[in-house]
């Protein structure tokens, strides 16, 4: 098909057309991208990626040292220990890992292996890595194999981009309807913990998927090896592709989504929280365009900081589930993303036992009951927006001073609008 068009362009408008393509795709269709530029690598000058495909590892395995609990640590890296990539983690994760691998292996791909030394050797298999990729395709024509095709691909450049609001799904609470083993319904916005109690058994990670929706390898055993947020994956690939010295950029976009999304089409009266499309984004349009050209000139553009976000958000997320679970959502009328930001910060602050809690990590771990107290906070201050309470108290509670100046920028508007129409009425009168 390339070919084709190819010969046609260069036929019809005698214009010399490369033999390379640079796969472009956002969502599914990064998926489809970043599938075609893992297949063909030779045919690619690059690839573009976004919306939370973050590409495919050109590695078989990683190894996996075991270590006591008490000498993990939350932000344990990826390092290469005797020219393998390795990384440290808890006998109970590895169990996990072992479980779920087993439950998603396929007949054609490699088994878990232990090595003299206590380590394991985790399969890396693909869309994650390229352990079974000559099930897919025949790699013969490349010099040396799987090698050749290994470097191709290693130096392919990649740009990854993703929203700030980008929609995840959370790892540990049922996001759709679905069913278990045991038949039993799951209803979207349930806790994975509470079912786990109930049935007494642990509920697999192949199980969390399949309520998803979602591929089944990015789930099995890779949740806790790369990390179940957006924010821990994206940082668990770079990682890896700064280790392998791969060509490889990533930017998160300020204020976009994944697509453009607004909550009160759902929730009557949800009028503070929307969701704008990726492609909302003026800097990222600019950015793919100058990155494109220059793949195209063999000069790759870098990413620089502009309209850069530091984080993914958790707080889509966290609205999502809450509406999810069924609960009141009166809380969540005009209630901003900054005002969810900071009432979740300022609660994990001042909650005992949270402290140590990761940011990245909070959606998946945070119950609907916590969620519930921190609008219910928001509700308070808009109570005390309101008047109910006296100014002296406003003045007091420095968790409102913010909302204090937000009212009184409101009260201005209005007095400034109701001016202009009695002027507007008194013109049409005369």
């Amino acid at each position: 098909m390339i070919e084709d068009a190819r010969s046609i362009i260069e036929d019809r408008t005698g214009i010399e057309i490369s033999d390379k393509v640079i796969p472009f795709g956002h969502s599914k269709s990064a998926t489809f991208a970043n599938n075609f530029s893992v297949y063909y690598p030779e045919m690619c000058q690059a690839s573009i990626l976004g919306g939370g495909n973050f590409g495919t590892l050109p590695i078989d395995e990683i190894t996996l040292q075991i270590v006591p609990d008490d000498e993990m640590t939350n932000n344990e890296k990826f390092v290469i220990m005797n020219g393998k990539i390795t990384k440290k983690i808890a006998q109970r994760n590895m169990d996990i890992i072992i479980q779920e691998y087993n439950v998603a292996k396929r007949d054609y791909q490699e088994k878990i292996t232990i090595n003299e030394d206590g380590t394991y050797n985790l399969p890396m298999n693909f869309p994650v890595g390229i352990a079974d990729i000559e099930h897919y395709r025949d790699l013969s024509s490349f010099p040396d194999g799987k090698e050749g095709y290994r470097k191709v691909l290693s130096n392919m450049p990649k740009m990854i981009f993703v929203g700030e609001q980008e929609d995840t799904k959370p790892g540990h609470y049922a996001y759709m309807n679905g069913t278990t083993v045991e038949g039993i319904d799951v209803k979207a916005g349930d806790d994975i913990s509470l079912l786990e109690s109930k049935l007494g058994r642990h509920i697999t990670e192949i199980e969390i998927a399949s309520m998803h929706n979602r591929v089944l390898e990015y789930i099995a055993a890779s949740n806790v090896l790369f990390g179940r947020s957006s924010n821990e994956r994206l940082g668990s690939y770079m990682e890896l592709y700064s280790l392998l010295n791969m060509p490889v950029q990533s930017k998160i976009y300020e204020g976009v989504g994944h697509t453009n999304y607004e909550y009160s089409n759902d929730i009557e009266g949800l009028d503070g929280i929307s969701s704008k499309s990726i492609y909302d984004s003026q800097t990222l349009k600019k950015d793919i365009s100058l990155y494109y050209n220059g793949a195209i000139q063999g000069s790759i553009h870098r990413l620089d900081d502009t309209d850069r976000a530091t984080r993914i958000s958790p707080i889509p997320q966290l609205i999502r589930r809450y509406i999810a679970s069924g609960k009141d959502v009166k809380f969540l009328s005009g209630v901003s993303e900054e005002q969810m930001m900071n009432a979740l910060k300022e609660y994990i602050d001042t909650q005992s036992g949270l402290e140590c809690r990761n940011i990245d990590r909070v959606y998946d771990t945070i119950s609907v009951s916590e969620i519930t107290n921190i609008l219910q906070t928001l509700g308070k201050n808009k109570v005390v927006q309101s008047g109910k309470n006296g100014l002296s108290d406003c003045i007091q509670d420095r968790k409102v001073r913010i909302s204090m100046e937000q009212e009184a920028i409101r009260i201005v508007k209005e007095a400034i609008l109701n001016e202009e129409k009695i002027l507007d009425e008194t013109e049409q009168q005369k």
